[in-house]
């Protein structure tokens, strides 16, 4: 019983410490498209976000991928959603294994959370959305804790 007291202190007390260290959150917009712009663009292709630097995000933390309904609500659309990663920023884009949501048919909007491990890859992101049968809205946001 004292043994394990001393484990839950010692990974409470690490825990606390990493709280302290860094700020809570730090919430990063990746992709935005409004349905509207989706409409008046016919964006049935592949839509891509800009670089994100990953550099003052820290540990373990979240990418939040909102996909709107289908604007002409057609049953056999596909939007998928990609996480691409770079050492550079600029080229050498490579999607990210296991990072991706796919949403199909006339769903009435999802969204849909990410784990991700920053400062285990590449240190830019972002975001790649591919639409067809149909134009969608999409927001995607990053959410780490920030040194």
């Amino acid at each position: 019983m004292i043994i394990a007291a001393a484990v839950l202190a010692c990974f409470t007390l690490a825990a606390n410490a990493a709280l302290d260290t860094y700020a809570l959150t730090q919430h990063v917009q990746v992709l935005d498209v409004s349905a509207t712009d989706a409409a008046s663009s016919n964006l049935l292709q592949t839509i891509t976000g800009p670089a994100v630097d990953t550099i003052n995000c820290k540990g373990n933390g979240t990418i939040v991928a909102s996909i709107g309904k289908p604007l002409q609500s057609n049953t056999n659309f596909i939007g998928t959603l990609v996480i691409q990663s770079s050492a550079t920023g600029t080229s050498s884009w490579s999607a990210v294994s296991n990072k991706s949501v796919t949403v199909t048919g006339n769903a009435t909007g999802t969204v849909n959370r990410i784990a991700y491990e920053f400062g285990a890859g590449a240190r830019y992101i972002r975001a790649v959305f591919t639409t067809t049968n149909d134009a969608a809205g999409v927001c995607v946001t990053l959410n780490s804790f920030k040194f």
